[in-house]
């Protein structure tokens, strides 16, 4: 979805930024920190959590919000918090369902004023 989407756009004429890891393929100007996804890289899976190096991820293109137009995050919850600290708007995909134990932890997102 993430590679359609951003080859659209290049295709379109837009000048796009992909924060992903190194080996990704893509039209777009590429930033990275891994050089490979996570799962191929056992050493890091022993010692950190899953979510570290998507979080750095995300921290890295929240540093350079000021560059961009419009963010637009598939890192689930983990871009939230960065978004509401910038003044650039962001747009989230959230491609898993949650599940909640209690009715009050229930999410709701409201986006408005976009253009």
């Amino acid at each position: 979805m993430v590679f359609q989407l951003t080859e659209e756009l290049v295709k379109r004429g837009h000048d796009v930024t992909l924060f992903s890891v190194g080996e990704t393929r893509t039209s777009a100007k590429l930033k990275y920190i891994l050089g490979k996804p996570m799962g191929l890289q056992k050493d890091v899976m022993k010692t950190l959590k899953d979510s570290f190096y998507p979080l750095m991820h995300v921290a890295s293109c929240f540093e350079k919000a000021e560059d961009f137009d419009i963010i637009h995050s598939h890192a689930q919850l983990l871009a939230l918090p960065f978004s509401s600290a910038s003044k650039t708007p962001s747009i989230h995909t959230f491609h898993r369902t949650f599940e909640y134990e209690k009715e009050d932890e229930t999410l709701v997102f409201i986006i408005s004023d976009l253009c």
